[in-house]
């Protein structure tokens, strides 16, 4: 039987039963022990890799934001090229549509003068302008017409002298005073309508502002501005 000295001296016999008992509750302690600090440890390491997570997703959530609002900055952008850019095509589209639409004005002009002058009917037009260009000048002037048509001309006391010097052919004429040409007075057809032509693409676009600028609302309010 073992024995087991006490503090005093007294030697006490120890049971095998008792010390196996004694074994057995020092192992359990020891294992209660290291499972205590294995869950500890386990329960440290498992709070600091969620700290580390969720500071690793606030990372994240932050890198995301900035990059969506990059993308939402370039985006923007982008559009606002694009709307400028389809602002400006259909600016061009309309302006080129002006511009055909004044050629045909122009050509079907053209073809009504030819059309005129091929029945005589020119004759009191020319008459008409020659009387405007004279009656602005107010005092007997030279008057130029195109080749062939100044016999068409009647007679009259502000003509000094008729010249065929006016290379157009829509016809017209210009009256200048004979000494010092000080008053010049222009009065061909296409004179006239180049006037015309700039007042109705002036006229034009005036009425296309308010087109314009409700497009531009619109894409405002589509937010792709």
């Amino acid at each position: 039987m073992p024995e087991n000295e006490t503090e005093t001296g007294t030697v006490v016999f120890v049971s095998q039963n008792d010390v196996e008992t004694r074994l057995e509750a020092f192992k359990e302690a020891l294992r209660v022990e290291y499972e205590a600090r294995i869950t500890s440890e386990r329960r440290r390491m498992e709070e600091e890799i969620e700290d580390r997570v969720a500071e690793r997703r606030r990372q994240v959530e932050k890198q995301v934001v900035l990059l969506r609002r990059e993308i939402a900055s370039e985006k923007a952008r982008r559009l606002c090229v694009r709307k400028r850019f389809l602002l400006q095509e259909l600016r061009d589209r309309v302006a080129f549509w002006g511009e055909e639409l004044l050629n045909a004005v122009e050509e079907k002009i053209a073809a009504r003068l030819k059309e005129e002058d091929a029945f005589g009917s020119g004759i009191s037009s020319l008459e008409r302008l020659v009387a405007e260009a004279l009656f602005v000048a107010g005092t007997p002037c030279v008057v130029c017409v195109p080749p062939g048509t100044a016999e068409r001309l009647s007679s009259r006391p502000e003509i000094v002298e008729v010249r065929e010097e006016i290379d157009d052919p829509w016809g017209g004429c210009t009256v200048y005073t004979a000494s010092d040409k000080r008053i010049f007075v222009e009065n061909t057809l296409q004179t006239r309508w180049r006037r015309c032509r700039a007042e109705v693409g002036r006229e034009l676009d005036r009425f296309l502002i308010p087109f314009f600028e409700e497009v531009d609302r619109i894409s405002r309010e589509l937010r792709l501005s």
